[in-house]
């Protein structure tokens, strides 16, 4: 079932984000409201993912650019020429790619510069540790400083202190996510916390 469950995950979550544009529309950044959807290894192994994608895009009539699609590093090395192929495919459409729990799975750097990824996230594991040793705040920043030499923002998984923000941040560190700045929240919850953060969105 994970094929179709996959797809109905990937055509809600668009559905929201347009949903939410309107309530949040009297903000300065409503428009650039983007959603991360993570795929399945059997929904990226698909031949026809690329028009799956874009079939939903239209149905729901999100912009390319406000979805971003999550692959897990140990998926993307299964197959690594195909793997580049599947991702240009998905850029083509306009879509935004992220590299999942990247540190955790064993990455070829001579594939990783090819995969034209916009996003490396670094995986909670490193990031749960960061202020107790050093040898976690020295892999982040090898992290993104690699991140920004191959022109991919990094977002760091599982913040929830404000120490790790501030580090994390001292590092290079764009973007984040994690407890520190919300638990799970209903659609509701979530236009709230939005219209009274501006700068989440």
């Amino acid at each position: 079932m994970i094929l179709p469950i996959g797809n109905w995950v990937l055509r809600e979550a668009c559905r929201q984000v347009i949903a939410w544009h309107e309530p949040l529309s009297s903000l300065h950044a409503a428009d650039s409201l983007a959603v991360s959807v993570n795929l399945s290894a059997k929904q990226f192994q698909q031949k026809n993912l690329a028009q799956d994608v874009l079939r939903i895009l239209g149905e729901t009539g999100l912009p390319p650019s406000s979805l971003i699609l999550e692959i897990t590093e140990s998926v993307m090395m299964d197959d690594a020429p195909l793997t580049t192929t599947i991702m240009d495919e998905l850029k083509a459409l306009g879509v935004n790619l992220s590299i999942d729990d990247f540190g955790t799975g064993y990455s070829s750097f001579s594939y990783l510069k090819r995969f034209p990824a916009d996003y490396l996230k670094i995986d909670r594991s490193f990031v749960d540790s960061l202020g107790r040793d050093a040898e976690s705040a020295a892999i982040i920043s090898a992290m993104v400083n690699l991140a920004q030499d191959l022109g991919m923002k990094t977002v760091a998984e599982g913040i929830e202190t404000t120490d790790q923000l501030e580090l994390l941040k001292e590092m290079g560190c764009e973007l984040g996510q994690g407890y520190y700045f919300a638990r799970p929240l209903s659609s509701e919850d979530t236009i709230e916390m939005l219209s009274s953060n501006t700068q989440l969105v």
